[in-house]
């Protein structure tokens, strides 16, 4: 607005409020008036003032409250990542110790197996053996200078004639004869 004019209308709350001047200037209650409307608020617009600090204040304390809330779960966040990360290390170096015994136990069990495969040859070779063995035995038992000695021996240590017979598997007669050709 021009400073010329005569009046100067003020707004307040609304109302418009002429102030008294004198040759364009502003009077004494004048100046008083106009200083009142625009240095100090009235009481309405103080208590809407007070009111918006105070939710202003509110609402700070609010987000503060909430970002200390947000800042304490952010570190048992962090503490409980920490302990899920150690557990889960522990559980890695239990992990790899098991696959070692594991495969220990894989690499025992195949050595035992070539062992008992090994062993299963050699007692399938010392049968063999054996059933040699006992053939040529059976056959040296039913040789006829064997049970002839047999026979000698029997009855020089007072055997009976059926139990040497019963023992040899010849009968009585021929083990008579082979007594009687021996001459004891």
């Amino acid at each position: 607005m021009n400073l010329g004019r005569a009046r100067r209308l003020a707004f307040h709350g609304g109302a418009a409020i002429a102030f008294p001047r004198k040759n364009g200037h502003l009077t004494d209650n004048g100046k008083r008036l106009a200083g009142l409307f625009t240095a100090y608020p009235t009481g309405a617009d103080m208590q809407i003032s007070a009111l918006m600090l105070l939710a202003l204040t509110v609402t700070e304390l609010a987000l503060l409250f909430v970002v200390i809330a947000f800042y304490l779960r952010l570190r048992k966040s962090e503490a409980l990542i920490a302990r899920m990360q150690t557990k889960q290390e522990e559980f890695l170096v239990k992990l790899r110790a098991n696959a070692q015994l594991e495969q220990e136990l894989v690499d025992s069990f195949g050595r035992r197996q070539e062992e008992l495969a090994r062993l299963d040859t050699d007692l399938t070779e010392r049968v063999i053996m054996l059933n040699k063995l006992l053939k040529q035995a059976d056959e040296y038992a039913r040789s006829p200078q064997f049970l002839r000695q047999i026979i000698i021996t029997g009855h020089r240590q007072g055997k009976t004639i059926k139990e040497l017979a019963k023992a040899t598997g010849v009968g009585v007669d021929e083990v008579e004869l082979i007594i009687d050709q021996s001459g004891v």
